[in-house]
Parts: C-alpha cells; sequence; structure tokens
C-alpha cells in the first residue's frame, strides 16, 4: 500500500507537526478507504509515539464529526500501553453511546506464503512490503527485502533523485549491499554511480542533510540521474530477483 508507506514517512521523517494537520484533514473525509488507511497507517502510529499530546485533540474531534470519531474508534486496538487503556476505554465508550459503529473487523493479513503465491509482481510486492513494514528488528533477509523494495517503490515513481530525497536514500549504501546480495549487479552499479553525483563522501545519511545537499548540486547531478533513471528502466525486472530471493530465504523470513 505506497499511500500507507507515504503516511508512515511523513510521521517518522516530517513530524507529527505535519502529521496531525494530515491526520485532521483526511480522517474527516467521506472515503471510507481514505479514512481506513489514516488510521492504520497515521493515528495509530502518532497516538502510539505522542499519546499524551495528540490523543486529547483527536478525541475532541471525534466528538465534533462523526468520521473521524469512527476513524478513531479503528485506532485504538494498535495503540499499545496499558497506562493508557483507561483513557482510551473511557473514550471509546462515549463514541459508542453517541451512536457510532466500529469499522467491521479487517480479515487476517495474508501470510508469506501466501503473498509468495502471488503471480502478479506489483501484487507480491506490495503484499510483501505490507507484511515487512513496520517491524522493529527485522532478519538480515527481511532488511535486504525491505530496502530493495523501498528502492522499487522511489525510482519508478521518480527516479534517482525521488529516492535520494525520500528517507529510503538513509539507506543508500545499504540498498547497494543489499541489490548485490540479490544478485541485482546492473541495479546495484547504478545506485552506485547515482550516488556518486555526491562526492566522495557520497549521500548524507541525515535526510534534511541530504535534501540541502540535492538541492545544492542542481541541474548537473539532475541530467546523471536522469540518464541513470533510462538505464534502469531497461535492467531485468528487480521484482523477480525479490521474489527468488524471498523463495530461496523463506526460513529467514518470519510469518
Amino acid at each position: 500500500m505506497h499511500a500507507g508507506i507515504l503516511l508512515q514517512r511523513l510521521i517518522v521523517h516530517e513530524g507529527p507537526e505535519r502529521a496531525w494537520l494530515l491526520v485532521a484533514r483526511w480522517g474527516t473525509v467521506e472515503d471510507a478507504d481514505t479514512r481506513k488507511t489514516i488510521a492504520d497507517w497515521a493515528l495509530s502510529p502518532l497516538l502510539d509515539r505522542q499519546f499524551d499530546h495528540y490523543f486529547p485533540l483527536a478525541e475532541q474531534l471525534a466528538m465534533q464529526n462523526p468520521r473521524f470519531g469512527e476513524l478513531l474508534l479503528a485506532s485504538f486496538d494498535l495503540v499499545d500501553g496499558f497506562a493508557r487503556a483507561e483513557r482510551i476505554d473511557a473514550v471509546r465508550r462515549r463514541l459508542l453511546d453517541s451512536g457510532l459503529k466500529p469499522w467491521p473487523a479487517l480479515p487476517d493479513p495474508p501470510s508469506l506464503d501466501s503473498i509468495l503465491s502471488e503471480k502478479d509482481p506489483d501484487v507480491f510486492a506490495d503484499g510483501l512490503r505490507d507484511h515487512l513494514l513496520g517491524r522493529e528488528e527485522p532478519s538480515k533477509a527481511e532488511g535486504t527485502a525491505l530496502r530493495v523494495l523501498m528502492l522499487c517503490l522511489d525510482v519508478p515513481n521518480g527516479g534517482f533523485r525521488q529516492f535520494f530525497w525520500n528517507s529510503a536514500g538513509n539507506e543508500a549504501q545499504g540498498t547497494i549491499a543489499a541489490l548485490r546480495q540479490l544478485g541485482a549487479g546492473t541495479h546495484a552499479r547504478l545506485l552506485q554511480q547515482a550516488s556518486s553525483a555526491f562526492g566522495d563522501s557520497g549521500p548524507a545519511i541525515d535526510i534534511h542533510e541530504r535534501r540541502n545537499q540535492i538541492e545544492a548540486l542542481g541541474e548537473p547531478a539532475g541530467r546523471t540521474w536522469r540518464a541513470l533513471d533510462e538505464a534502469y528502466y531497461k535492467a531485468d525486472d528487480l521484482i523477480v530477483l525479490l521474489h527468488e530471493f524471498v523463495r530461496t530465504h523463506r526460513g529467514e523470513f518470519r510469518d
């Protein structure tokens, strides 16, 4: 789910203030699927990280707007912490007493074996990404797969510039190593060449510092990256290599 990944990046790298503005804006729209995405990928992690600050704001908005109330109800199960349980239960009762209905429970997510059996490469990639995203301590193989998936999300949608601009660029060197582990030598070489635009020290690990680097590099780096983008698009399908990697390292991936 691409929208979910972008929301996670916003919370982690752009700050909770911007994340809350997004939650308050899109958490009240009519479309239930949009609100469910906001609940799972934005409001729940926001409350989990900064409960004391944002829970009162969420409660106030939920009492004013029934759509947001439904969203808040859907977020509670994903917010951890025994000390928070009493406050959450009190608000849950108020919302239910007001006539709001909780959303139906979603079906269990697909198993890794089910994801591996998927024939459509894009569906496989989305399923694997959702399966791995948010793990605090991924295994080495899981980390390899996740780095490659982030590259597959950014470069086709905005080229190497977008990869470096977004949080995936924090792991540029690790992604090169991950590509080599997959046997994706061409992709590793292209990413290495793209990283060389930053000079001998390479792209900064800090996202804000790296964005300043990108702005300073300007159009010369842009031309280099666009040429490498074209070569990337002509290379072998990276998702096929990733599927084979996961299949052969199945024992290193958790269900």
